[in-house]
């Protein structure tokens, strides 16, 4: 059953919509978590046991929205408890302008999770692509963690700004593969996930000697542009984003584009609206492609208030 809402914040003319539709699997371990503020209320909408709940949030500064999606790991323990345990955390974070902090938090959140989901080598793991957006400024900070996915879309653009956090993607950042060899990699399709909330990472986290063990860590890693070399720097996981009027930034778990990692299931851009109708093409198009994963894509910007 398609899950969806419209959110509407005035007088910036911020906009969110949020579509969700479970796929073939038995459980929607998807999650998403939307806060907006009109007229000096703040409102958070996102799943819990797979329904849409709304919720006041009282100290939210109105000043801010954020958007979040969120998806469980496949094949691993509690992936619909873990991704509803990291909006019910995230609902407790003050909106983050700082990127440093930014990175600290989500730290922080993972430290959460781990301890809260105690496992093995199947232990449980969430996905993460936020944003905390100033809506006067016009103004946010994107932070992600896995393989859920942030897009910019511009008039006749859709352009991808996260890089999903597969083994190649840290072996060309930390220079053990060139761009040609990171490119043929992902053309085989290798589309496993090094690290995830709560879950830690395998093989990319540095000792001090600078060797990787080829092993699960607790910890995970997340990448701010100081940290990559110059030609990197889009690659950074937490980073600035500065958005216009029509404007429109996508967020979708994993379903929206496993199938086609190409990106032939994306409409037209010209054609996407912040709309429920347009987040549910956008759904539709990758089912036709071949998905059967869950699928959740929010879709918000700022809205053209000229008729």
């Amino acid at each position: 059953m398609p899950i969806f809402n419209f959110f509407k914040s005035d007088p910036q003319n911020w906009q969110a919509v949020v579509y969700a539709q479970k796929g073939r699997r038995e459980e929607n371990q998807d999650n998403f978590l939307i806060i907006k503020s009109c007229n000096g209320k703040s409102i958070a909408s996102y799943l819990k046991n797979q329904q849409p709940v709304e919720k006041p949030i009282d100290e939210w500064d109105d000043r801010y929205s954020r958007v979040a999606v969120l998806d469980g790991m496949g094949g691993h323990q509690y992936g619909r408890e873990i991704s509803e345990k990291a909006v019910a955390e995230l609902l407790k974070l003050p909106p983050q302008t700082d990127i440093m902090a930014m990175r600290a938090h989500i730290k922080a959140l993972h430290d959460t999770l781990y301890k809260h989901f105690p496992g093995s080598a199947k232990k449980p793991g969430t996905t993460l692509v936020m944003a905390d957006i100033n809506v006067r400024k016009r103004r946010g900070v994107i932070a992600h963690i896995g393989d859920s996915r942030a897009y910019l879309i511009q008039k006749d653009i859709i352009r991808q700004l996260t890089c999903d956090h597969q083994s190649n993607e840290f072996a060309w950042r930390d220079g053990e593969i060139d761009e040609s060899e990171y490119r043929k990699r992902l053309e085989t399709g290798n589309l496993r996930i090094v690290q995830a909330l709560g879950y830690g990472s395998f093989g990319i986290i540095k000792e001090a000697d600078g060797y990787k063990p080829y092993r699960i860590d607790s910890r995970i890693r997340l990448d701010i542009k100081e940290d990559l070399p110059k030609c990197l720097q889009e690659h950074a996981d937490i980073f600035p984003i500065k958005l216009s009027v029509n404007d429109i930034l996508m967020f979708g778990s994993d379903g929206l584009w496993s199938a086609d990692p190409n990106g032939i299931w994306q409409a037209p851009p010209n054609e996407i609206r912040i709309e429920t109708s347009g987040a549910r093409k956008i759904v539709k198009r990758s089912f036709q492609f071949g998905s059967k994963d869950n699928i959740t894509v929010v879709l918000c910007g700022f809205a053209d208030k000229t008729p």
